[in-house]
This record gives structure tokens, sequence and C-alpha cells, in this order.
């Protein structure tokens, strides 16, 4: 399968809201559901903007033929902590199984490496996200700890393991 990984554009922004929707509508393992991000496109162009003034933090797009079919956050944190980042990954559940993460994680590593300069890499993942959890673990991540009540889905409560990664 042919995915192109870019850095986002401020034109990507319309896409970005839809593409939150559906992927949204597919899993409990994100912080929203089918609603999306519930922001307005004008607002995603100032998240994109944000990231892309930010020399050490960006966003990644995957695309297949065209359409984002995944996208991955790479957020460096400001001064005592700016060795550290978050990492988030969101695939549509159509193209689960093609190596879109693998290539998404391998694209987000090589910018902490080379352009954030991050020594510790963190994300947190649904206790129940074998498959997330076990490609994280292929890159090295570590479970360092447990989030109880992390997400709550209707009424709900799952946890989270925090995972670190470092570099």
């Amino acid at each position: 399968m042919n995915i192109d990984i870019n850095f986002v554009k401020i034109k990507d922004a319309k896409e970005i809201i839809e593409y939150c929707k559906q992927v949204g509508s597919e899993t409990y393992n994100l912080s929203f559901g089918s609603e999306g991000l519930g922001i307005s496109v004008s607002e995603e162009k100032r998240i994109i903007l944000n990231f892309l003034q930010d020399k050490k933090s960006m966003m990644f797009v995957a695309r297949h033929n065209g359409k984002i079919v995944g996208l991955a956050s790479y957020r460096s944190m400001p001064r005592r902590f700016s060795h550290r980042a978050d990492i988030g990954i969101s695939i549509l559940k159509d193209y689960w199984g093609n190596k879109i993460a693998t290539r998404l994680i391998e694209t987000m590593l090589d910018f902490a490496q080379n352009v954030a300069r991050s020594k510790v890499i963190s994300l947190e993942v649904a206790t129940d996200n074998i498959r997330a959890i076990r490609l994280y673990e292929k890159f090295g991540f570590e479970k360092i700890g447990l989030f109880k009540k992390y997400f709550k889905v209707g009424d709900e409560f799952l946890n989270a393991y925090i995972m670190t990664l470092y570099l």
C-alpha cells in the first residue's frame, strides 16, 4: 500500500476535522468520539499554525491516494521539560494492519532525534489496546505507570498505561 507521510499543512484543516469525526467513531482509544475535535476549521488552522511555528513540535499526515488515513502529533514540552515530548497516533480502521502506525512512529522518532533533540518521549494508551502496546514496545517504549480512570466512555471508566521511550 502506497502511503505518503508529510508535515501537516494549513490547507489540511477541513479534512482533519472530518477525519477526526470518522476515526473518533471507530474507536474509543482517542480523547474524542464521533463528534470529532469539536472545533471549527479556523480553530484547527490555528492549531496547525502553532505546530508549524514551534520548531520542536509537529503534526504528521498519512495519506493514501490523497486521502488522510492517519495522523500523528509530536508535542515538545517547554522550559524544564524541554527534553520531553508527548506523541499521539490515530489511523482509520479500514487501514489498520498496513504498517501506517509503524511508519508514523519512525517519522516521529526521526524528528525527535534530528530536529527536536528530545531525550524522553511519552504517550498514554488504553490498557486493552494490545496491538498498540505491542507496537510501542517494539520501538522500545516501556510501561512506567498506570493511569486509572484515564478515559470515560459513556458511564464506564477505562485505564491507560503511561509509556516512555528514552532516547
